[in-house]
């Protein structure tokens, strides 16, 4: 790590409720990824948002609206990712929904949906495959065009336990991932695995 390097550093103040249009309601952020090639930052927002900023003095560019949950005015990110080779930015929810925006026409399209929610997603390093957890404790392995590769029972998820809390961390390579997930039942164990 000693090869870490400040390329740049500039810090701005950043109002969430004004840029995502609110200015009664609290709006924090709750998701960020980079595209380091255009120099663009997508923040997503509690009100359900995501705000395309800036790299260079955090100006907005753009923003659009995600799908919100029935009956409730927070949308929950458990993953967010930039894919180069789409050019779009890729939003999980803890709701299960599964949405792509396009970045150059700024549209969010639901592609699909999981069933016990989402607890974690990760895409790998190449941006070919996507890594998630649902609430039910199953990992669901998917490709760019959203179709499933594999799906099987996390370790220690049996159908008695349910995900409390889960991540997902590729190898740089792409060739293995891990996976962390914390157990709602009677020992609240915390389950490790590497695939």
């Amino acid at each position: 790590m000693k090869n870490l390097l400040i390329e740049a550093e500039e810090a701005s103040p950043l109002d969430l409720n004004k840029l995502a249009g609110h200015a009664t309601a609290s709006c924090e952020a709750n998701g960020l990824c980079i595209n380091n090639i255009e120099e663009k930052s997508f923040i997503t927002t509690t009100q359900g948002h995501v705000v395309c900023l800036s790299l260079k003095g955090c100006q907005e560019e753009w923003r659009a609206s995600l799908p919100a949950p029935e009956g409730t005015a927070f949308v929950s990110v458990t993953g967010l990712s930039f894919l180069l080779e789409s050019d779009s930015v890729c939003v999980a929810l803890s709701d299960g929904a599964l949405c792509q925006l396009d970045t150059s026409t700024h549209q969010v399209e639901e592609v699909g949906c999981v069933e016990g929610g989402i607890m974690a997603m990760e895409w790998s390093p190449g941006g070919d495959m996507a890594a998630l957890i649902s609430g039910s404790g199953n990992l669901i392995i998917m490709n760019q065009e959203w179709e499933v590769q594999a799906e099987l029972p996390l370790p220690g998820a049996d159908g008695e336990a349910s995900v409390t809390d889960a991540s997902i961390s590729w190898r740089g390579d792409g060739k293995y991932f891990g996976t962390c997930t914390a157990l709602r039942d009677s020992t609240g164990r915390c389950v490790c695995c590497t695939f």
